[in-house]
């Protein structure tokens, strides 16, 4: 699991990392100049933000494949608050389109 996960992470990993280190939006946005609207502006910052988030994502399946190496802990789990969180992070992704 974990030679899994750390090759899959490399390959995210890189691919992310291509598309912001090229930094593809500012070029994008650079190119539109003054054209850009801000829906369009908008949707550029969503993209720059999915793709840190898909760096947090690969990193977290490392952390994951990591979990395996300790004995599981059972606990007390507050849904409300896991919920809460859960939302907040979805909420970005309900942009219409």
């Amino acid at each position: 699991m974990e030679a899994f996960a750390y090759s899959v992470s490399h390959d995210l990993h890189t691919r992310v990392a291509s598309h912001r280190g090229f930094h593809f939006n500012r070029l994008l946005h650079s190119t539109l100049g003054a054209n850009v609207d801000s829906k369009a502006a908008r949707y550029l910052q969503v993209v720059d933000e999915a793709a840190i988030r898909m760096n947090t994502l690969v990193d977290a399946m490392l952390d994951l494949a990591r979990v395996w190496r300790h004995p599981l802990l059972l606990g007390v789990v507050d849904l409300g608050i896991l919920v809460t969180s859960v939302r907040a992070e979805l909420e970005p992704l309900s942009l219409t389109v």
